[in-house]
């Protein structure tokens, strides 16, 4: 005989239909995986991939801007913790495992406030479909050969509903949304470091004024400008007269140079790269540039910038 769902040879005698399960005269029911888990296990894959190369790139982020790093570091906790529960809720999903059913219920959760709108839509259809019963038994720890003809049918129902359907149109529509998220991770990535750089130039030319403005006072009180070869010695001078604390280090975490005597004076920072190279006057326009200033104003400074 044959099953009235599929069919598939089912021998006489048998309570279900060994292919798909149904509650014809036929075996053992069958876990079938619908074509919806599959496309949300394929969808959770890649996500996890995707989540994995943020994290790479924050991580980078972390490394090479210090300022910056509890931000980044943050994000990279978050981007590799999303990487590892999307890519064990692929595993049960595929496997048809409990713990896959819970963790896509989570995720769908949380997609329904982070992904609005087309995120929510996808999450709410995801939430009705894993709650089913058809569903929970598919992905229940029982036996199969425990499941009463009822359950079976119900198991079978699911994966054939108009629900499934749905999800799989849905999340196809989704996948069209990671060539965005990738897009836009591709622009906000790095207007975050200009950012960033930007903060530690703004930073550092700020001290390096202050500094200066002491330095100015000191020659208005002595008429000399002070003799220092490091900002340590600028600083036993000047503080705590002129200044409460003097500013040693740049924006990039490098010690500012001085080169003051009686006559002039010269406080600059190396700028982004650490690498020295000219103080001669001019409107730079990249963050490896030096920042300098001299005699009470700036002689290097960034454009866009008052000097």
């Amino acid at each position: 005989m044959f099953c009235t769902e599929c069919g598939a040879a089912v021998s006489d005698g048998a309570r279900f239909c060994p292919s798909c399960g149904a509650t014809t005269p036929g075996t053992v029911p069958q876990r079938v995986r619908p074509a919806a888990v599959t496309l949300l296990a394929v969808l959770k894959i890649v996500t996890s991939l995707f989540w994995l190369l943020l994290a790479g790139i924050w991580t980078i982020a972390w490394q090479t801007a210090p300022e910056g790093g509890p931000v980044a570091g943050a994000f990279t906790v978050i981007a590799l913790t999303l990487a590892v529960l999307t890519g064990w809720c692929a595993y049960g999903l595929w496997t048809l495992k409990p713990s896959g059913r819970v963790l896509q219920i989570a995720l769908s959760c949380l997609g329904l406030v982070l992904g609005f709108p087309i995120g929510t839509i996808v999450s709410i259809l995801i939430l009705i479909y894993m709650f089913q019963p058809g569903v929970r038994l598919l992905f229940s720890a029982r036996a199969v050969e425990s499941f009463t003809p009822s359950e079976a049918g119900q198991m079978l129902a699911a994966s054939k509903s108009g629900l499934a359907t749905a999800i799989v149109v849905a999340v196809a529509v989704s996948f069209l949304a990671i060539p965005m998220l990738g897009i836009i991770a591709a622009i906000a990535i790095p207007n975050f470091l200009n950012a960033v750089d930007r903060g530690k130039q703004k930073r550092t030319m700020a001290d390096l004024r202050s500094i200066g403005a002491a330095v100015e006072a000191y020659a208005v009180d002595r008429n000399v400008y002070p003799v220092a070869e490091t900002i340590a010695d600028l600083g036993e001078v000047l503080v705590p007269q002129y200044l409460e604390r003097i500013p040693a280090m740049d924006g990039w975490q490098r010690p500012f140079q001085v080169q003051s005597n009686p006559e002039n004076y010269l406080i600059y920072s190396f700028g982004k790269d650490g690498v020295g190279e000219s103080c001669e006057e001019a409107v730079t326009t990249t963050y490896n540039d030096e920042i300098c200033f001299a005699d009470g104003q700036f002689v290097r400074y960034p454009s866009g910038t008052s000097p």
